[in-house]
C-alpha cells in the first residue's frame, strides 16, 4: 500500500465529516402571508354609510323600531372624536344624570341627558347630548354593528333595565332614537393603543338608554324577522366594543354643579 493511498484513506473521512459545516450560506425559505385587505366598508364612505344603516335598521326592524336616518352632523361629531384613536367615550360623565330624576334632584342640580339643565345652558366644548357606541378591531362595519346587536342574547326583556353588557344593543334598537351618524378611523399605530385596527364611533339622537323608558323603547324580537347574524357579518369576530355607561345616578355637590355650568 502506497503512502499516498494511506494518507488519502485517513483524510477522506475527516473531510467528509466537515462538509456540513463548510456551507456557510444555506438556502432559507421565507413564507410571507398576503396582507389582509381592508374592507371597502371602511375605506369607501358610501359603503360604510350603507353598511351601518343596513345593519342598524335590520336590528331595529327585528325589534319593532322604525328605520334610522343618516345624520351628517352626528357623523362629523363621531369623526372628530374617532380621530383621537382613544377607546373611551366622548361624553363627560355629567351627561348621564338622566331625566328620570326630577323628584330626587331639583332642576338646577340635574343635568339632563338630552339637554343641559344648568341655568346658563351653555354649549359644551366636549361631550354632547347623544347616545354613543364604540367598536374596534372588527373586519368590517357590518361586523361591528352585529357585535352590538347580538348583545340581545343577554338582555332581559322582562326586567327592561340598563346593563353595561347590553348597552350597545339597547341603544341600537331604541325606538325613540331617530337618526345616527358614524365614523371609521384606521387607528393602527395611533393614539394610546387602546383602539387597534379600525375604530368605529356611532352617535344617536335622541339618545337612548334612559332610565325608566326601557320597556317602551326596547321590545322583544318580532317573529319572522330574520336570524341572529347579519349577512356579511363575522359572528363572534374578534374585536372590542364599549357601550354608553348610562343608567347610573351621579350626584354632584353644589360647587361641582356650578363648575360644570361655567364650562
Amino acid at each position: 500500500m502506497s503512502s499516498t493511498f494511506y494518507i488519502r484513506s485517513l483524510l477522506l473521512p475527516l473531510v467528509c465529516s466537515l462538509l456540513p459545516f463548510v456551507d456557510a450560506t444555506p438556502a432559507i425559505t421565507v413564507t410571507v402571508s398576503a396582507p389582509v385587505s381592508t374592507s371597502t366598508e371602511y375605506t369607501n364612505p358610501a359603503d360604510f354609510k350603507n353598511a351601518v344603516l343596513n345593519g342598524t335598521n335590520t336590528y331595529r326592524a327585528q325589534h319593532n323600531a322604525t328605520a334610522m336616518a343618516w345624520n351628517q352632523s352626528l357623523a362629523g361629531y363621531a369623526a372628530n372624536w374617532g380621530e383621537a384613536c382613544i377607546f373611551k367615550h366622548s361624553n363627560w360623565s355629567y351627561a348621564w344624570v338622566l331625566r328620570a330624576s326630577p323628584v330626587l334632584l331639583p332642576p338646577i342640580f340635574q343635568v339632563d341627558a338630552a339637554r343641559s339643565q344648568c341655568p346658563t345652558d351653555k354649549p359644551r366644548a366636549q361631550g354632547g347630548p347623544y347616545g354613543e357606541n364604540l367598536a374596534s378591531g372588527y373586519p368590517n362595519a357590518i361586523a361591528a354593528v352585529a357585535a352590538w346587536g347580538d348583545e340581545r342574547d343577554h338582555y332581559d326583556f322582562a326586567a327592561a333595565q340598563f346593563s353595561e353588557t347590553t348597552g350597545h344593543f339597547t341603544q341600537l334598537v331604541w325606538k325613540s332614537s331617530k337618526s345616527t351618524g358614524c365614523s371609521a378611523t384606521n387607528c393602527e399605530g395611533k393614539g394610546d393603543g387602546s383602539a387597534p385596527g379600525w375604530f368605529v364611533v356611532c352617535e344617536y339622537y335622541p339618545l337612548g338608554n334612559v332610565i325608566g323608558e326601557f320597556k317602551q323603547n326596547v321590545q322583544s324580537k318580532v317573529e319572522g324577522q330574520g336570524g341572529k347574524c347579519l349577512q356579511g357579518a363575522v359572528c363572534a369576530a374578534a374585536g372590542t366594543v364599549r357601550a354608553d355607561i348610562l343608567g347610573k345616578w351621579q350626584w354632584f355637590s353644589i360647587w361641582g354643579v356650578i363648575g360644570l355650568c361655567l364650562l
